[in-house]
């Protein structure tokens, strides 16, 4: 079956993401092994299972370019797209719990790791009796997801959402200008973040739509970057302005 469109739009716009994604991951891996703080360890792995729902159609496109149009299998889509899902939430508490948290951290993870069991027991029994209950495809590269998972999709959007403006704000508390720009990046971040995800999920019907809603995570991923960890290029012309 030939690609439509919408096919290619979603297809290339899931790969800029994804390749922004890799390529912050990275930069913050970088950052950990220089200096072996833990934070960046968790916080690169958190930035790539964050884009995790967008990794299968990515996989399923350039598959669908060499198969005469033909994507991955449903059950491979979903697997790829929801099971490290516990991984990226434990890394994100890690991230979450050092900065600030702190003393609370043990009790917070234990009940991420309690959750984050129970969520793939629940993906598995499903995946292995009937996973049309988890999505269906919707073209041949994307993947409309049912209530039940767009509720936990959503739950764990607002925990990142409330969580990381938590330490968006905790950072606005520092003095200096750099400090106060950080914040504000962040906070505009975690919202594109929650904005355009939401909208990915659950309007993305056009082609226009689709262009806006890959937009505005991608933006929210750079402006996310820039928050963590301002790159020198920024820095520099802070200094200039």
């Amino acid at each position: 079956m030939a690609l439509e469109i919408y096919d290619y739009i979603s297809g290339s716009f899931s790969l800029l993401l994804i390749g922004l994604a890799i390529f912050s991951s990275l930069n913050v891996l970088l950052k950990f092994h220089k200096t072996k703080r833990l934070e960046f360890l968790y916080f690169g792995i958190s930035i790539i299972v964050l884009v995790e729902p967008w990794l299968p159609g990515v996989i399923s496109f350039i598959f669908a370019l060499f198969n005469n149009g033909n994507g991955i299998l449903l059950p491979i889509y979903l697997f790829l797209g929801s099971f490290l899902y516990p991984l990226g939430i434990g890394a994100w508490v890690q991230v979450f719990t050092s900065l600030v948290y702190i003393k609370k951290k043990k009790y917070v993870l234990i009940l991420a790791i309690i959750l984050g069991a129970l969520f793939e027991i629940y993906f598995l029994y499903l995946l292995f009796t009937d996973y049309t209950l988890i999505g269906i495809l919707k073209g041949e590269i994307d993947v409309e997801y049912r209530l039940t998972m767009l509720v936990i999709q959503f739950l764990v959007l607002i925990y990142v959402l409330i969580t990381g403006i938590k330490i968006a704000i905790e950072t606005l508390k520092f003095e200096g200008r750099e400090f106060k720009i950080k914040g504000r990046l962040m906070i505009i971040g975690f919202a594109l973040l929650a904005i355009g995800a939401t909208l990915d999920a659950t309007i993305s019907y056009t082609h226009e739509m689709l262009v806006i809603t890959r937009s505005l995570v991608m933006m929210s991923m750079i402006l996310l970057y820039c928050g963590f960890f301002m790159p020198n290029w920024m820095k520099k012309l802070l200094k200039i302005l």
